[in-house]
Protein backbone atom coordinates (compact mmCIF):
# COMPACT_ATOMS: atom_id res chain seq x y z
CA UNK A 1 0.00 0.00 0.00
CA UNK A 2 1.89 3.39 -1.00
CA UNK A 3 2.08 5.67 1.77
CA UNK A 4 0.45 9.41 0.69
CA UNK A 5 1.82 12.86 1.30
CA UNK A 6 -0.70 13.26 3.87
CA UNK A 7 0.40 10.15 6.19
CA UNK A 8 3.84 11.50 5.70
CA UNK A 9 2.66 14.61 6.96
CA UNK A 10 0.84 13.44 9.90
CA UNK A 11 4.24 10.86 10.60
CA UNK A 12 6.32 13.87 10.73
CA UNK A 13 3.71 15.31 13.43
CA UNK A 14 4.02 12.96 15.28
CA UNK A 15 7.62 12.94 15.76
CA UNK A 16 7.77 16.31 16.69
CA UNK A 17 4.83 16.40 18.97
CA UNK A 18 2.62 18.82 17.16
CA UNK A 19 -0.75 17.04 15.97
CA UNK A 20 -1.92 20.48 14.17
CA UNK A 21 -0.25 23.06 12.61
CA UNK A 22 0.69 25.62 15.00
CA UNK A 23 4.61 26.56 14.58
CA UNK A 24 5.30 23.82 11.21
CA UNK A 25 3.06 24.40 8.56
CA UNK A 26 1.76 21.60 5.96
CA UNK A 27 4.07 23.19 3.13
CA UNK A 28 7.05 23.27 5.23
CA UNK A 29 6.77 20.29 5.81
CA UNK A 30 6.51 18.96 2.79
CA UNK A 31 9.87 21.23 2.13
CA UNK A 32 11.69 18.89 4.73
CA UNK A 33 10.33 16.11 3.27
CA UNK A 34 11.48 16.54 -0.32
CA UNK A 35 15.07 17.22 1.12
CA UNK A 36 15.04 14.15 2.91
CA UNK A 37 14.59 12.37 0.03
CA UNK A 38 17.50 13.92 -1.96
CA UNK A 39 19.51 13.18 1.39
CA UNK A 40 18.46 9.81 1.30
CA UNK A 41 19.05 8.56 -2.17
CA UNK A 42 22.10 10.42 -2.77
CA UNK A 43 23.18 8.70 -0.07
CA UNK A 44 22.85 5.28 -0.35
CA UNK A 45 25.58 3.30 -0.62
CA UNK A 46 26.08 1.60 -4.02
CA UNK A 47 25.49 -1.88 -3.40
CA UNK A 48 22.48 -1.33 -1.91
CA UNK A 49 20.74 0.90 -4.49
CA UNK A 50 18.35 -1.90 -5.33
CA UNK A 51 17.00 -1.23 -2.48
CA UNK A 52 14.90 1.60 -4.09
CA UNK A 53 13.53 -0.07 -7.22
CA UNK A 54 11.20 3.42 -8.12
CA UNK A 55 14.42 5.29 -8.16
CA UNK A 56 16.14 2.89 -10.88
CA UNK A 57 15.65 3.78 -14.54
CA UNK A 58 17.40 3.76 -17.51
CA UNK A 59 18.78 5.50 -20.74
CA UNK A 60 19.57 4.01 -24.18
CA UNK A 61 21.56 6.05 -27.15
CA UNK A 62 24.03 5.25 -29.98
CA UNK A 63 26.04 8.62 -30.06
CA UNK A 64 29.19 10.07 -29.27
CA UNK A 65 28.28 12.58 -27.08
CA UNK A 66 24.72 12.24 -25.65
CA UNK A 67 22.52 14.47 -22.76
CA UNK A 68 22.43 12.80 -19.46
CA UNK A 69 18.27 12.13 -18.58
CA UNK A 70 16.79 15.80 -16.68
CA UNK A 71 16.13 13.53 -13.91
CA UNK A 72 19.57 11.94 -13.69
CA UNK A 73 21.37 11.48 -9.80
CA UNK A 74 23.84 9.03 -9.92
CA UNK A 75 25.67 6.30 -12.45
CA UNK A 76 24.54 2.97 -11.32
CA UNK A 77 26.47 1.49 -14.23
CA UNK A 78 27.07 2.07 -17.76
CA UNK A 79 27.21 -0.80 -20.82
CA UNK A 80 28.76 -0.58 -24.33
CA UNK A 81 28.03 -2.98 -26.87
CA UNK A 82 30.49 -4.12 -29.05
CA UNK A 83 33.77 -3.16 -26.70
CA UNK A 84 36.40 -5.65 -24.70
CA UNK A 85 34.98 -4.36 -21.00
CA UNK A 86 31.76 -3.04 -21.65
CA UNK A 87 30.76 -2.41 -18.27
CA UNK A 88 31.75 0.86 -16.83
CA UNK A 89 30.63 1.04 -12.55
CA UNK A 90 30.81 4.43 -10.52
CA UNK A 91 34.57 3.63 -9.75
CA UNK A 92 35.27 4.89 -12.97
CA UNK A 93 33.16 8.26 -12.20
CA UNK A 94 33.84 11.01 -10.40
CA UNK A 95 30.33 12.95 -10.17
CA UNK A 96 31.06 16.43 -8.54
CA UNK A 97 33.61 17.55 -10.78
CA UNK A 98 33.06 15.83 -14.44
CA UNK A 99 36.32 14.54 -14.29
CA UNK A 100 37.43 10.80 -14.88
CA UNK A 101 38.39 9.27 -11.32
CA UNK A 102 40.57 6.85 -13.09
CA UNK A 103 41.22 6.05 -16.83
CA UNK A 104 38.32 5.28 -18.77
CA UNK A 105 40.82 3.67 -21.49
CA UNK A 106 38.82 5.08 -25.17
CA UNK A 107 35.41 4.62 -23.79
CA UNK A 108 34.83 7.60 -22.26
CA UNK A 109 33.80 10.16 -19.54
CA UNK A 110 31.27 12.47 -18.27
CA UNK A 111 31.74 16.22 -18.98
CA UNK A 112 29.61 19.37 -18.73
CA UNK A 113 26.22 17.15 -18.41
CA UNK A 114 27.03 14.65 -21.15
CA UNK A 115 28.61 11.44 -21.47
CA UNK A 116 30.94 11.15 -24.42
CA UNK A 117 32.75 8.36 -26.29
CA UNK A 118 35.82 8.00 -28.15
CA UNK A 119 33.89 6.44 -30.80
CA UNK A 120 29.68 5.61 -31.32
CA UNK A 121 28.62 2.81 -29.19
CA UNK A 122 25.32 1.70 -28.51
CA UNK A 123 24.76 2.19 -24.67
CA UNK A 124 22.43 1.11 -21.65
CA UNK A 125 22.78 3.71 -18.90
CA UNK A 126 21.43 2.41 -14.93
CA UNK A 127 20.99 5.36 -13.52
CA UNK A 128 19.23 6.92 -9.89
CA UNK A 129 16.88 9.37 -10.66
CA UNK A 130 15.79 12.60 -8.97
CA UNK A 131 13.05 11.55 -6.47
CA UNK A 132 9.78 12.83 -7.65
CA UNK A 133 9.21 15.99 -5.55
CA UNK A 134 6.23 15.10 -2.86
CA UNK A 135 3.20 17.95 -3.05
CA UNK A 136 0.09 18.59 -0.60
CA UNK A 137 -1.68 16.25 -2.82
CA UNK A 138 0.73 13.98 -3.71
CA UNK A 139 -0.93 10.03 -3.53
CA UNK A 140 2.57 8.30 -3.11
CA UNK A 141 6.31 8.11 -3.04
CA UNK A 142 9.35 6.68 -4.98
CA UNK A 143 10.22 4.98 -1.59
CA UNK A 144 9.20 1.31 -0.74
CA UNK A 145 7.20 1.48 2.16
CA UNK A 146 9.33 0.40 4.83
CA UNK A 147 11.38 3.61 4.02
CA UNK A 148 8.51 6.04 5.55
CA UNK A 149 9.25 5.98 9.30
CA UNK A 150 13.26 6.56 8.73
CA UNK A 151 12.18 9.48 6.04
CA UNK A 152 9.96 10.85 8.22
CA UNK A 153 12.56 10.57 10.91
CA UNK A 154 14.93 12.79 9.07
CA UNK A 155 13.02 15.35 7.97
CA UNK A 156 11.66 15.92 11.44
CA UNK A 157 14.72 16.19 12.81
CA UNK A 158 16.17 18.61 9.60
CA UNK A 159 13.13 20.83 9.96
CA UNK A 160 13.67 20.92 14.34
CA UNK A 161 17.03 21.67 13.28
CA UNK A 162 16.68 24.28 11.01
CA UNK A 163 14.94 25.84 13.68
CA UNK A 164 17.46 26.08 16.19
CA UNK A 165 16.50 23.03 18.15
CA UNK A 166 19.28 21.62 17.38
CA UNK A 167 20.10 19.18 20.45
CA UNK A 168 16.50 17.58 19.33
CA UNK A 169 16.85 17.20 16.04
CA UNK A 170 19.86 15.67 16.48
CA UNK A 171 18.05 12.90 18.45
CA UNK A 172 16.04 12.31 15.67
CA UNK A 173 18.43 12.22 13.14
CA UNK A 174 19.80 9.73 15.25
CA UNK A 175 17.03 7.75 15.43
CA UNK A 176 17.15 7.48 11.49
CA UNK A 177 20.54 6.48 11.22
CA UNK A 178 19.45 3.32 13.52
CA UNK A 179 16.19 2.81 11.18
CA UNK A 180 18.45 2.94 8.11
CA UNK A 181 20.63 0.22 9.43
CA UNK A 182 17.89 -1.72 10.12
CA UNK A 183 16.70 -1.65 6.58
CA UNK A 184 20.30 -1.86 5.00
CA UNK A 185 20.66 -4.67 6.86
CA UNK A 186 17.27 -6.62 4.64
CA UNK A 187 18.14 -9.21 2.49
CA UNK A 188 18.98 -8.19 -1.34
CA UNK A 189 15.50 -6.85 -2.84
CA UNK A 190 15.53 -6.93 -6.53
CA UNK A 191 14.07 -4.55 -8.77
CA UNK A 192 10.34 -5.22 -9.64
CA UNK A 193 9.42 -8.10 -11.90
CA UNK A 194 12.00 -10.20 -10.11
CA UNK A 195 14.92 -9.49 -12.57
CA UNK A 196 18.09 -7.38 -11.33
CA UNK A 197 19.22 -5.98 -14.58
CA UNK A 198 21.50 -3.43 -12.65
CA UNK A 199 23.81 -6.07 -10.98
Amino acid sequence: MAVTAASLIQMVRDDLDEQTAAHYSDAMIIRWLNRAQYDIANGMPQEKINLLPGLIASATGASISVALPGDFLRVIKLTLDGVASPVITPDDWLMDTGRPLKSLDSYGYILDGEINFGSSATYVLYYLKMPTSLTLLSTSMDYPDSFAHPLTLFAAGLGLIQDKWVQQGTELVTLFEKAMQNILSMPWMSVEGGTDDTK
